[in-house]
């Protein structure tokens, strides 16, 4: 199985209505692309001060799991949107071992 984890940091005119949209449009990525098998997203709690502003982790049971994904018009709209809206944005993708219990949740 394979972790996706997408980080950003808002730009300072990004308003409460867009963040709410792209929750929303996240939210359903697990009822609208078939590759991804568990979805989570959120705004930071803003406990420490370097922190991005939202998180958002999916995943795959393989690298093909996530290109599909990639390619996926509902993520492509996100991932278009949210480079209007982000000042810095970071991705890392890595495995989950076999007997991990986020991989026996998805």
């Amino acid at each position: 199985m394979l972790m996706h984890v997408v980080l950003a940091t808002w730009k300072p005119d990004v308003a409460a209505r867009d963040v709410t949209e792209i929750h929303t449009a996240v939210a359903r990525f697990a009822h609208e692309i078939p590759s991804v098998l568990l979805v989570r997203a959120g705004t930071d709690l803003q406990l420490h001060d370097q922190n991005a502003d939202f998180g958002m982790t999916a995943v795959f049971a393989d690298e093909q799991g996530l290109k599909e994904f990639a390619a996926h018009p509902a993520h492509l709209w996100v991932s278009q949107r949210l480079a209007t809206m982000v000042a810095s944005v970071t991705r890392i993708q890595f495995p989950l071992a076999d007997g991990d219990p986020i991989a026996t949740i998805a």
